[in-house]
């Protein structure tokens, strides 16, 4: 009997810490015009976008205070447009820039400090962007930066004290 509850308790953890995760990793809302605007950049050239510069999306801007994140194979940056705050993943190599994925921020009064991370250790670590108030060390939001199919994937931060693994630093830029 008591290998039955001990089983029962273990599924039940199981099942909580699925449904927490499923929270966690649901995208941020967007409107849906702007969320079909920002997916059909997806694949595109991105040449001259991705710094202040006017790119095909017009009406983006950079948000103050959010620098590149760079990864191995390309950069995630951020753009906003009517209060929606999104990062673009693009491919960066050759003189090429291709918009590769992207994903919606959570909003400023969530979230307004975006930061570079790194999950794991070497040689298993994987890059990422996350989200948090300023001078509040709890992230908000962590997307791990899947380089090898060019996607941005959230990942569940209090399941199973993964949070705690998370290392996160503000993005700098070299002079």
């Amino acid at each position: 009997m008591r290998h039955a509850v001990v089983l029962a308790v273990v599924a039940f953890a199981a099942m909580a810490a699925g449904a927490a995760a499923h929270d966690e990793t649901k995208p941020f809302p967007a409107p849906a015009p702007l969320l079909a605007e920002v997916q059909s950049a997806i694949g595109k050239h991105c040449e001259g976008y991705w710094g202040n510069k006017p790119g095909f999306l017009p009406g983006f801007s950079a948000p103050k205070g959010f620098l590149p994140v760079t990864s191995p194979s390309g950069m995630v940056f951020v753009r906003e447009k009517q209060g929606t705050r999104f990062a673009f993943l693009a491919k960066i190599g050759e003189g090429l820039c291709v918009f590769e994925d992207v994903a919606v921020m959570p909003p400023a009064t969530q979230a307004n400090a975006f930061l570079q991370c790194s999950y794991g250790d070497p040689p298993n670590m994987s890059s990422g962007i996350g989200m948090r108030k300023a001078g509040v060390k709890t992230l908000v939001g962590y997307w791990e930066i899947d380089d090898t199919h060019g996607k941005l994937i959230r990942q569940p931060l209090g399941v199973l004290g993964v949070e705690a693994s998370v290392r996160c630093q503000e993005p700098e830029t070299g002079d």
